[in-house]
């Protein structure tokens, strides 16, 4: 059986052990972060294709920032200082780990706006959505699909990651 295999049957597993004890199973979101950023791990940096593959599987999956750091240690220990793209890979998992807490979907920069796609069972208050849209209205739009766009304006490689940040910090 593979690793992916084994992964599907222990979660199938575990759906059917919640079922019959009752309980619910709690929604979980693998988000995608579309920001308009080069964040990768270079050929030149892990040559070895399954390497590579295996280090995004890791930090994909990543439930903690602690898992994300134990990562980047990894990958120093095995292939040196990681270059800028795989440093930002590292931030933009990171982040992920962020969505994943207030069940975002999605999140998407266009250039000037950012766009938060939320599943229905998101964490996040409605009130502190709402007070967005009361008391920022020109910044913030909020639709029935649960998309909530920020207008943020043009912002510089090193700002994208920092603004998303802040504006997921204030949803908490």
């Amino acid at each position: 059986m593979t690793a992916v295999g084994l992964e599907m049957y222990s979660e199938l597993l575990e759906e059917t052990v919640h079922e019959l004890q009752g309980l619910e199973r709690e929604e979980k979101v693998d988000p995608e972060a579309r920001l308009g950023l080069s964040a990768f791990l270079p050929e030149d940096y892990i040559a070895d294709p399954g390497q590579r593959l295996a280090m995004y599987q890791k930090l994909a999956a990543a439930e903690a920032e602690e898992e994300i750091y134990e990562a980047a240690d990894e990958m120093r220990d095995r292939f040196g200082e990681p270059p800028a793209p795989a440093k930002l890979l590292l931030e933009v998992m990171r982040l992920r780990i962020d969505l994943k807490r207030l069940k975002v979907e999605q999140a998407e920069y266009d250039g000037r706006r950012l766009v938060l796609a939320f599943h229905a069972s998101t964490p996040v208050p409605p009130q502190r959505i709402l007070d967005k849209l009361k008391n920022e209205a020109e910044r913030y739009h909020f639709t029935p699909d649960y998309r909530l766009t920020i207008q943020l304006g043009k912002l510089g490689t090193g700002e994208v990651l920092p603004a998303v940040k802040k504006e997921l910090q204030g949803l908490l």
